[in-house]
């Protein structure tokens, strides 16, 4: 009788962990697929459940109940009609005509079931704002989300098996010739419980989320820069840090963050494209203050995470420093805004560098090395579609946008307490 009631305890504390493990896939799938929205309110510099209730007409009231990657998928699927309503009035608030409006709802990408994928469609309405093409972007987000909506079926389905083929059918998808560690097909054919599967998923995604910027670094960044030789220019506004002799963050200026990187970067770009020329160096707090027209604290509080930047607020800082070089070099036409450049860096912002009372708490910065062998793989695959520029950067620059962190870099993708 011990026996029997020893081996239902044990198979009661084995059975334990496979659920939490399988419930923990489907919460990260829910909030994976909940990033269009995430991103869309980082962007407004909103909340995300106001963002929702704005743009989707579910009640705040009835939003508190629950978390976001908990609403049921007729929820949100009954709060289409509303979003696309008030997307529409905004695209022609901006200047866009409603045909252009409705020939670009009725190309949205669509997942392999024939529902409109999310994470496509936030690509696709991006790349019609900024005018350019982002074909290899868009297919990868659809890939990632489908296999996230399989693979969150098959774990709310407590099929495992059908978990395991999402992941090899998404692992065959990807083309980079050289596969990271994320990628061992064996280790998902091996794969025999849900513990491992959220392992290997975790990861896998994570890769894959990195790897869509990656792509859209390639693709963007040759058509903006069309002028330029191609470089990873999304690096340039990635988080750096500088660590002491304790591999704790440096107390002055230990990181520089995505907001700052932008501000410099962007001013570099606008005087080279309004001048020829590119500058000896990056501007300082003095610099930018001046171009928006504030003091030097408000640009510092920009520069150390202490004031939030928006996209609204960026277009204002673009127009400023535009207008601000065409008087300088006297030239008279606009100069299109690097928009691309401003989404990344406030998702990388918000995302990358977490903050407990003011203070930093955790930093995720990039292997660059492997970013850059993931970008020119890409790149390389684009080349006949996306020629080269003949332009050329200059050292000061390319050290920026692909150098290590200054002073003890640590690994890849590692939280790095202060």
């Amino acid at each position: 009788m011990k026996d029997a009631t020893d081996r239902k305890q044990s198979a009661i504390s084995d059975a334990v962990p496979e659920e939490l493990a399988r419930l923990g896939i489907q919460r990260m799938c829910g909030l994976l697929l909940q990033l269009p929205l995430q991103w869309g309110a980082l962007l407004e510099g909103i909340n995300p459940k106001v963002h929702l209730a704005n743009v989707a007409g579910i009640s705040k009231s009835r939003l508190a109940v629950g978390a976001l990657d908990r609403l049921r998928p007729s929820t949100l699927r009954r709060a289409e009609v509303h979003s696309q309503r008030l997307a529409r009035e905004r695209a022609i608030g901006a200047g866009w005509t409603a045909e252009e409006f409705e020939q670009a709802v009725a190309t949205v990408p669509q997942l392999s079931d024939g529902l409109p994928s999310k994470l496509g469609e936030l690509f696709h309405f991006w790349s019609k704002e900024d005018g350019v093409t982002l074909e290899e972007t868009i297919r990868q987000a659809i890939a990632l989300e489908d296999f996230v909506v399989h693979l969150n079926a098959a774990a709310s389905d407590g099929a495992f098996r059908g978990a395991q083929q999402a992941a090899l059918g998404f692992l065959r998808f990807d083309l980079d010739p050289a596969p990271g560690p994320v990628h061992s097909q064996a280790e998902w054919e091996e794969a025999e419980s849900w513990q491992t599967v959220q392992r290997l998923a975790d990861r896998l995604l994570m890769y894959a989320i990195e790897g869509l910027f990656v792509t859209l670094d390639a693709e963007w960044g040759a058509q903006y820069l069309a002028g330029l030789r191609s470089y990873p220019v999304l690096l340039g506004v990635s988080p750096d840090v500088t660590l002491n002799t304790e591999m704790k963050l440096q107390r002055r200026n230990g990181i520089r963050r995505p907001v700052r990187k932008l501000f410099e970067l962007t001013f570099v770009i606008a005087e080279r494209g309004h001048s020829g020329r590119w500058p000896d160096g990056p501007p300082g707090r003095s610099a930018v203050a001046a171009i928006l027209e504030q003091s030097d604290s408000h640009a510092g509080n920009y520069f150390d995470g202490t004031r939030a930047l928006t996209l609204r607020a960026f277009e204002v800082w673009w127009l400023r420093l535009t207008a601000h070089m065409r008087g300088k070099f006297e030239r008279t036409e606009q100069m299109a805004a690097p928009m691309m450049l401003a989404r990344v860096a406030l998702l990388w912002q918000d995302y990358w560098i977490k903050t407990e009372s003011g203070k930093p708490r955790s930093v995720i910065v990039l292997d660059k090395d492997e970013y850059q062998r993931r970008w020119q793989a890409i790149r390389r695959r684009l080349f006949a579609r996306i020629p080269e520029g003949q332009g050329t950067w200059p050292d000061w620059v390319k050290a920026q946008l692909s150098s290590p962190s200054a002073g003890s870099s640590p690994p890849a993708s590692s939280g790095r307490s202060s």
